[in-house]
């Protein structure tokens, strides 16, 4: 039984850790042309 609801669960972990490591990386080029947060001029 654990073995079936395992099995219906992976796809949707998969599906959310890729949406998670799409959206880091989508983060990324976003601060990365930011440079005033980290400038102090």
């Amino acid at each position: 039984m654990d073995l079936i609801f395992l099995s219906s669960f992976e796809p949707f972990l998969i599906v959310s850790l890729l949406i998670v490591f799409i959206f880091n990386l989508g983060l990324v080029p976003f601060f990365s042309e930011r440079p005033l947060f980290f400038r102090d001029d």
